[in-house]
């Protein structure tokens, strides 16, 4: 009863097309989550909720200043509260609980950590400062992550009612209108958001995608179409097929960015701008003529349905999609995409029950909407009872991974290469000489690469100082240290990896080592582009490229006298090596045959495959060369028929990619005999 009495007395402003649009948001967003290949833009469903809420919030707030000359900040802020705190805090309940089951021990704390950022409307921040990789594959992701969007939309519920407040108060002091005042003010913050997210994303992509200051100009584009009298709207669109056909192309641009841009892209930056726009034209078209045929087609009553229930939908989805996914492993891509489909489809399931139970009850409860005073009481209890559940968890988790085998893992998990050094010089060129092993050793040997060489730094760093060696490093993650052309992680020509490439080869000549080591990844296949900039795709064209950068830099190591050795790149695994092993715990010990770890292994054919083309060339150009002087661990890691992510009870990888640093230094001595061959 309290639901359809609140519901009738909000009716004057209910707009039916923008529920409906809500759909049109969250089912995508499921969709890319779940793994549906047609749609690699649907994450863009995110920017049509900003708008939405900067328009509706706006409109709010505005035709509030404006009736009574002020805005009742407490009730607008305990609004919100009743919505969106109680459902988030059950939903965070309730996943910290599956993922005790789950997920390993080793997952724990960050879990339990990371629902307490859900809790306090900071998950984008923490996620930001972590540099997570929203669409990163292989590893086990948070299921909290999507509460990223969640932190951003609770900063502008916080922020953006006092911007309107405080630009009203200003505009009443210099005697200005207020809408003109805020139309002003929300100029400037779309001019600068969208600079900063132009600029920024390039450079600093994590920060970029998870932070409000980027995605402010979302919000105020749409602010400032609420700030446009609906009656002004309808006589600029002047009739009902005008309205219509604005509103079909805001659509049919929507699909258009759902279909054409991918997570390869620079997000949001610069091609944010168009689900953005498309959904500004949709609310536009509506807010003109309501009895259009697309404002109804919006307002039917599926769509409605979906609309109503796509913030629970939302919140509930991904932690089905991800913790099923671990639960019902699957190594092909169709079995995947169908475990992601029917948790997809289950969440939708409990969203209903947690809005028919929870969300739409407390959001309009009689005496919580009467006394703000009570809902910040009743709603910080329940938030405060989850939050005692996540840090639990996180502790729980703290104490699980003290003991063996878990601690093993949890530290090959948390070791993740740094740019640290024993001792630090500048150069000629600029970069910095980073100093590993015996830094006062008469002979030098180099270790260059990307992220590859991180993950042996350590290992190399001790072997130098076995053999009385110094070490330099110098690494960069998603560039090889070779001279050829390749695309950034966003699709882009890699300009900073070019200039990393050439300081790295003027570094060598200036250093002049007694031996240079070069390890990296061979599975940049996809990402080679011809001297013209032209994309390659034929295995030949990859081929020839990679033989002849190597080659050209093999010959400018050798003209300063320096010995080359390459380290041939590891193979993949296509699942969490750390998860998998910890969830199978307790593993073997040493002298366990590694036929027991077969659950945590991939089909050598299969481990190799993405490295194997480059690989091969680079042992054809060495070979070529006159030499032989390459460090390979392939048969260390794998037999004749599987790869396997622990050997003898030691983790061999940190992720699907990278080699743990546990297992690296174990090959010390090994490495130390290697450099020694090398310096000969």
């Amino acid at each position: 009863m309290a639901e359809r009495r609140s519901s009738a007395h909000e009716r004057a402003g209910f707009r039916g097309d923008i529920t409906g649009l809500r759909s049109l948001a969250v089912v995508p967003v499921v969709a890319f989550h779940a793994g549906v290949a047609a749609l690699p833009g649907g994450f863009v469903g995110v920017d049509v909720f900003y708008v939405i809420s900067g328009f509706l919030i706006t409109t709010i707030l505005v035709r509030e200043l404006e009736a009574t000359g002020s805005v009742r900040l407490a009730a607008f802020w305990t609004k919100r509260l009743r919505r969106l705190a109680p459902v988030l805090a059950v939903v965070v309940v309730v996943t910290l609980c599956a993922s005790l089951v789950v997920l390993s021990p080793v997952r724990w704390t960050v879990v339990g950590l990371d629902g307490l950022a859900a809790l306090l409307s900071v998950s984008n921040i923490v996620f930001a400062s972590r540099a997570t990789d929203y669409f990163a594959d292989g590893l086990v992701p948070s299921p909290f992550l999507h509460t990223w969007s969640l932190g951003v939309e609770e900063q502008f519920y916080l922020l953006w009612p006092v911007l309107i407040v405080g630009v009203a108060w200003v505009a009443r002091r210099v005697g200005a209108r207020p809408r003109r005042a805020l139309a002003v003010a929300f100029v400037a913050l779309i001019v600068f958001s969208f600079a900063l997210s132009v600029v920024w994303t390039p450079v600093e992509p994590a920060w970029s995608f998870y932070l409000l200051p980027t995605r402010a100009w979302e919000f105020a584009i749409a602010g400032l179409l609420a700030l446009v009298p609906p009656a002004r709207i309808t006589r600029f669109l002047r009739s009902r097929r005008v309205a219509d056909a604005v509103a079909a192309l805001g659509v049919g641009l929507l699909v258009v960015s759902m279909l054409t841009i991918d997570s390869g892209a620079p997000f949001p930056g610069g091609i944010a701008a168009l689900p953005v726009l498309a959904t500004v034209l949709v609310i536009a078209g509506g807010t003109a003529r309501s009895d259009g045929r697309v404002a109804r087609a919006l307002a039917a009553r599926p769509l409605q349905w979906i609309g109503t229930v796509s913030y629970s939908w939302y919140l509930w989805h991904w932690p089905f999609i991800v913790l099923a996914a671990v639960a019902f492993p699957t190594r092909s891509d169709a079995g995947a995409l169908a475990v992601g489909c029917v948790a997809g489809v289950a969440s939708l399931g409990a969203a209903a029950l947690s809005y028919r139970f929870i969300e739409s009850p407390v959001r309009f409860q009689p005496t919580l909407v009467a006394s703000p005073r009570r809902t910040v009481a009743t709603v910080g209890a329940v938030t405060v009872a989850a939050i005692i559940a996540a840090g639990g968890v996180a502790g729980g988790g703290a104490s699980v991974v003290a003991l063996e085998p878990y601690r093993t893992y949890a530290a090959a998990l948390a070791d993740v290469p740094d740019q640290s050094c024993a001792r630090e010089r500048g150069s000629q060129r600029g970069p910095v000489v980073c100093e590993l092993g015996d830094v006062g050793a008469d002979r030098t040997v180099m270790l260059v690469g990307d992220s590859h060489a991180g993950h042996w730094k350590d290992a190399l760093a001790e072997a130098a100082e076995r053999a009385g060696v110094r070490l330099v490093v110098r690494w960069r993650s998603s560039c090889p240290a070779i001279p050829v052309a390749l695309l950034d992680t966003h699709g882009s020509p890699d300009e900073e990896c070019r200039r990393f490439q050439d300081d790295t080869v003027a570094l060598v000549g200036e250093v002049r080592p007694d031996a240079v080591v070069l390890a990296q990844s061979a599975a940049y296949g996809s990402r080679l582009l011809a001297p013209d900039g032209r994309r390659l795709d034929a295995e030949d064209d990859r081929r020839a490229a990679w033989s002849s950068a190597l080659d050209e830099f093999l010959g400018a190591v050798e003209a300063t006298g320096a010995r080359p050795g390459v380290v041939v790149d590891n193979p993949r695994l296509d699942f969490d090596p750390i998860e998998c092993v910890a969830r199978t715990a307790p593993l073997p010990g040493p002298g366990v045959e590694a036929d027991s770890d077969r659950s945590c292994s991939a089909e050598r054919s299969d481990a190799l495959r993405g490295v194997e083309l480059l690989n091969a060339v680079s042992k054809d150009v060495v070979r070529g060369r006159g030499s032989d002087s390459t460090f390979d661990v392939t048969d260390d890691i794998c037999d004749e028929e599987r790869c396997y992510a622990t050997r003898d009870g030691v983790p061999v990888f940190r992720d699907g990619n990278h080699l743990s640093e546990v297992w690296t230094t174990s090959r010390a001595g090994e490495l130390c005999d290697w450099l020694g061959a090398l310096l000969r």
